[in-house]
């Protein structure tokens, strides 16, 4: 009993240095859907005139040429939303499909949409089927496909599941508003159960780039345990299995 006890504690404390040693590291796996980026939310009053900082934190988009400004946004009054309405309603009559998207995690202008995370490192992602998962030459996430384009008319985009997994150091892993945006990340929801984010996409149609779609969502979070900790209580476990069927055999 007393070589068993010693043989538990000492494994106890390689978990507890595993963990003390990881503390800082932590990796989470986000979820979002077809439907959180396709999403347009109207509010003339979410933008603050003064910084551009944006007070609604889904659903707020900008849509323009695949090459180019903006020409109509959701977020603003006059003739913006208008803009918008019209270039939606033609993408939807031509059939296109939002077929790319990526995400920032850079802080210098999506901070205005409320993104503040720092990632230390883009680890995978998924999609649905058709879908493909890639980094970048600017060390963006990008998901982009030729055959499974989300409809602009889906009534099952709730369905269509990506997820995008972040190594994190919790000791730097926000910007924390540099630019002193009022609003934005300044007053947005971000930990890391869950994260405003910022994403760029393409509607395409026959296979051709034909608009830049653009804006905010917010994705939950969930803990991916470490290689290392799993392993160490994993052995823990078979430990204390074992001793139960050497009592057992006693």
């Amino acid at each position: 009993m007393k070589r068993f006890l010693l043989i538990l504690a000492f494994v106890a404390a390689i978990a507890t240095a595993v963990n003390v040693g990881q503390a800082a590291i932590v990796v989470y796996n986000y979820t979002f859907t077809g439907a959180d980026l396709i999403n347009n939310v109207f509010d003339s009053t979410a933008r603050y005139s003064t910084d551009g900082s944006l007070k609604v934190y889904e659903g707020m988009r900008q849509i323009g040429p695949a090459e180019g400004t903006a020409v109509g946004a959701t977020f603003l009054g006059t003739s913006y939303p208008t803009a918008f309405t019209n270039a939606w309603d033609t993408a939807v009559t031509k059939n296109r499909v939002l077929s790319t998207f990526w995400l920032s995690g850079n802080n210098s202008y999506s901070g205005q949409w409320g993104e503040d995370y720092k990632p230390l490192e883009w680890v995978s992602g998924t999609g649905p089927t058709g879908w493909t998962f890639l980094i970048d030459e600017d060390e963006d996430p990008v998901w982009t496909t030729t055959t499974a384009g989300l409809s602009l008319t889906s009534t099952e985009l709730a369905s269509e599941v990506f997820t995008v997994t972040i190594k994190f150091d919790t000791e730097d892993m926000w910007y924390n508003n540099p630019n002193n945006y009022l609003y934005g990340c300044n007053t947005a929801p971000n930990s890391l159960d869950g994260l405003t984010m910022y994403f760029g996409s393409y509607f395409s149609e026959d296979g051709t780039d034909v608009n830049r779609y653009v804006g905010n969502m917010f994705a939950e979070g969930t803990q991916v345990p470490e290689p290392a900790t799993i392993l160490v209580w994993g052995l823990l476990g078979l430990i204390a299995a074992g001793y139960g069927v050497w009592r057992r055999k006693r």
